[in-house]
């Protein structure tokens, strides 16, 4: 019978603040230190999605069709909501009636040839904040999927961490080097940017190919609880120092890095740990948060900022530093505070929804439209924090 991994959703809980703190973080030495443990915060999800990815026995296809529809949705869904805070934006915030044409010049920008071309080919943000995630994802699925229909799904699960070592030895090590060479550009995009290697190819894959390998070889890893805290730990404080390393090694140009050979080592340590402690966790806080308002916060943290950011003023936060110190726990507060809320709400219309069904048996409420009436309601309450 299959029972849900408690550990697992405090895990995600964790890697869910932490994506928020990858987004808004404090400056100097201590900024730099967050942002750099911070990139643990997405691999968790990646790594969660290819574990997951298998089995189903002859409903396999079935099962991947369902997870590429459900981060089609998804990602629909997250555009939707940008699209729907441009026009608030526009027409409320700026306090302003745009001319038709302007709104309709801005919509082609976003819609543009070349950024339809940009986002599938690197997984980039067509529109909003922090959507190349779902980009990856989906892609990822897609790639998988026509990998196992033409036969390769074997083959591929034999190799998966063959492969996810050369694609992320093309990620690190490869990226550093090109852009230590002086190369700028390769396929149009810049070498310095993280969309370079932040992408399905060199971060989505790789992730849930680990996934899939531990999958099948969860068994034969014989570490103990202590052992992987303390290998994780040492990723961690290995993947700060090699931060300030690359720094140094490519001046002098600029690069943008998102991962690090001890960021990879202790989100597998972790979620080893997770894994082989799925039922030791009670319930509490982080299990609440990752089980429950990981996927609102990823939606409606960039949001939560910018406001807070528009509600305190731009030039308080700059010059004050107890708002400047205090800002990315403020984000970080207001997302989880306003998640809850809106989960609370709609509970309470999914239970009055079932009730109202007499007799129906095993009423379920699309996840989907849940999360859009999560994301809708949080909205509501932080504009009405503006007015």
């Amino acid at each position: 019978m299959w029972q849900k991994n408690r550990c697992l959703n405090v895990l995600k809980g964790i890697a869910c603040i932490l994506v928020v703190f990858n987004h808004f973080h404090w400056d100097g030495i201590a900024g730099n230190i967050t942002y750099v443990i911070s990139h643990l915060g997405v691999p968790v999800f990646f790594l969660i999605s290819g574990y997951f990815l298998l089995g189903g026995g002859d409903r396999r296809t079935e099962k991947f069709i369902g997870k590429i529809f459900h981060a089609w949705k998804l990602l629909l869904l997250h555009l939707l909501l940008y699209l729907y805070n441009f026009f608030f934006e526009t027409i409320f915030v700026a306090d302003v009636i745009a001319p038709k044409s302007d709104i309709v010049y801005e919509l082609r920008n976003i819609f543009s040839l070349g950024a339809i071309k940009t986002c599938l080919k690197w997984s980039t943000t067509l529109y909003g904040s922090a959507q190349w995630f779902l980009v990856a994802l989906l892609e990822a699925y897609i790639i998988l999927y026509i990998l196992y229909k033409v036969g390769l799904g074997e083959l591929l699960e034999k190799y998966s961490l063959t492969i996810s070592i050369l694609l992320f030895f093309v990620h690190i090590p490869i990226r550093i080097l090109i852009v230590k060479l002086g190369i700028t550009s390769v396929w149009g995009m810049d070498t310095g940017q993280t969309a370079i290697v932040r992408n399905t190819l060199f971060d989505a894959l790789p992730f849930m190919l680990l996934g899939v390998w531990l999958k099948g070889n969860k068994e034969k890893i014989k570490l103990h609880n202590y052992q992987l805290i303390f290998i994780a730990m040492t990723g961690i404080v290995v993947s700060v120092f090699e931060s300030y390393i690359t720094e140094w090694f490519v001046r002098p140009y600029k690069i943008g890095c998102v991962l690090y050979v001890g960021t990879i080592v202790a989100d597998l340590a972790l979620f080893i740990y997770a894994i082989n402690n799925g039922s030791k966790a009670g319930r509490g806080f982080w299990e609440y948060i990752g089980e429950h308002l990981s996927m609102t916060i990823y939606f409606i943290h960039p949001l939560v900022g910018k406001y807070i950011r528009m509600l305190i003023g731009e030039n308080v936060i700059q010059e004050s530093i107890i708002y400047r110190s205090s800002y990315p726990i403020i984000v970080v507060f207001m997302s989880i505070s306003i998640a809850h809320i809106v989960k609370k709400i709609t509970n309470y219309s999914a239970d009055a929804k079932q009730k109202a069904i007499v007799g129906a048996a095993n009423v379920v409420v699309s996840d989907t439209r849940n999360t859009a009436i999560f994301i809708l309601c949080s909205f509501i309450l932080l504009f009405s924090m503006l007015s």
